[in-house]
């Protein structure tokens, strides 16, 4: 006999595998019996089988055809789902690795396709910069590697996170995380495109002030 945990994680593995198949039906049926899911959730098997249901259905694949147009309108169903959102970044204070992973993972994902959007979405939650923000303590490549291509892509075009980033303690993170870890590895390099961003926005605001005095 199964428990009601195992039912419900043997059914969201069922539609992982048919996501691949049947993109866009899973998504338009499935997403919001996920995103419930989700929300409510305790189990941290059945919250990564449903993260991993998610990435599959915001995932642009080359086999799938209208992929891209459906993974867009996957992704802009999930930013307006404002529990969505506030769940991803509480899973943030989770100290297992794959649970923060791959909350960061689809928060990534979605800004690569929606990132002023998905900045938006993140601005809206009680100090939910600051919670993202909070994660590149953790020691933990993967984590930290992928936080930081989803805080480029934030920064990218949203003004407030830029500012947010530039007068927060961010750069000096960044800037230590460099210094004790070197200039080759791949999160170096990443980190000095963000820190690029920073600097062309205190470098923008700068002027302005200047021009105005």
């Amino acid at each position: 006999h199964h428990s009601t945990g195992e039912d419900r994680l043997e059914a969201i593995e069922q539609m992982l595998s048919l996501s691949r198949k049947e993109f866009g039906r899973v998504g338009k049926v499935g997403l919001p019996v996920l995103v419930e899911v989700l929300t409510l959730e305790r189990d941290e098997h059945v919250i990564l089988a449903v993260l991993d249901v998610m990435m599959t259905l915001v995932t642009i694949s080359p086999t799938i055809a209208e992929s891209k147009t459906l993974a867009i309108g996957h992704v802009d169903y999930l930013l307006n789902c404002n529990n969505l959102i506030e769940k991803l970044l509480l899973l943030l204070k989770q100290q297992k690795l794959w649970m923060r992973f791959k909350s960061i993972q689809l928060l990534r994902v979605m800004a690569e396709t929606r990132s002023s959007e998905t900045g938006s979405a993140v601005m809206k939650q009680d100090a939910g910069m600051m919670r993202l923000v909070e994660a590149l303590n953790d020691s933990r490549e993967e984590v930290r590697n992928e936080l930081i291509i989803l805080l480029r892509h934030l920064t990218e075009t949203k003004e407030e996170i830029q500012q947010f980033c530039a007068f927060s303690q961010v750069f000096k993170r960044l800037l230590d995380i460099m210094r004790h870890e070197g200039l080759y590895v791949v999160f170096s390099r990443i980190s000095i495109v963000f820190l690029s961003h920073i600097i062309t926005r205190i470098s923008l605001k700068s002027r302005e002030y200047h021009c105005n005095l």
